[in-house]
């Protein structure tokens, strides 16, 4: 994976249209900071948007111990009311 290119908000202010062309040409996002903190980050308009499907892999971390999460085998809960009964039952 390749690091996203950085500009300085000066850089990008005195090069905008350049920028905005390579960045449309090659799908490539650049990222533009101020004073050393992401600002924000351009993108081509063609880039085709992420499918809902699999775009939150990798985003989140669980931070419970092992003690407060609650263990079900698999089929156990597959429904909302299958859910809140098996909560209850973990309470007891």
């Amino acid at each position: 994976m390749t690091m996203m290119k950085t500009f300085s908000a000066s850089e990008f202010k005195a090069s905008a249209l350049a920028i905005m062309r390579k960045v449309h040409a090659t799908d490539e996002s650049v990222l533009v900071t101020s004073h050393g903190k992401p600002l924000v980050r351009v993108e081509s308009a063609r880039r085709k948007a992420a499918s809902g499907y699999g775009c939150m892999v990798d985003t989140c971390e669980l931070v419970a111990t092992d003690d407060d999460v609650v263990h079900f085998g698999s089929g156990e809960w597959g429904t909302v009311t299958a859910w809140d009964e098996a909560q209850r039952k973990g309470r007891k």
